[in-house]
């Protein structure tokens, strides 16, 4: 991974992942810094969900067992189905707010001008 050492783009997240079952039951599994080089946020929790899940299931990649089962196995969701509901579940938040609050002013607003070309200079 020539990516993190080579002090290339790159960054760590704290990350808290919570499940629900059908039951109300939650499952809760922390993992204190993820990081991923060039990749989707979501890709990179995804593959640390799975390797969590695989752990508590005591199940190695090479079993081969498949990630749905998995999940059925403990009762919990796709994290990337939960993490969109949450979104949705804010965007209509921010829908209902008064149109003075500093929020929806923040969603409607447009930036004059243009971005300059190219990277950005370091600071």
């Amino acid at each position: 991974m020539d990516g993190i050492n080579s002090g290339s783009w790159y960054h760590c997240l704290p990350i808290e992942i919570y499940y629900s079952s059908g039951e109300g039951a939650c499952i809760a599994a922390v993992c204190e810094v993820v990081c991923y080089t060039k990749v989707r946020p979501e890709v990179a929790l995804q593959r640390a969900e799975m390797r969590m899940v695989r752990w508590m299931c005591n199940v190695k990649v090479r079993d081969r067992v498949p990630s749905k089962e998995l999940r059925e196995r403990l009762g919990i969701d796709n994290m990337i189905l939960i993490l969109q509901q949450n979104r949705l579940r804010w965007y209509r938040h921010v829908l209902r707010k008064e149109d003075t609050d500093w929020v929806k002013k923040c969603m409607e607003y447009e930036v004059e001008g243009s971005r300059p070309r190219g990277r950005p200079k370091r600071t």
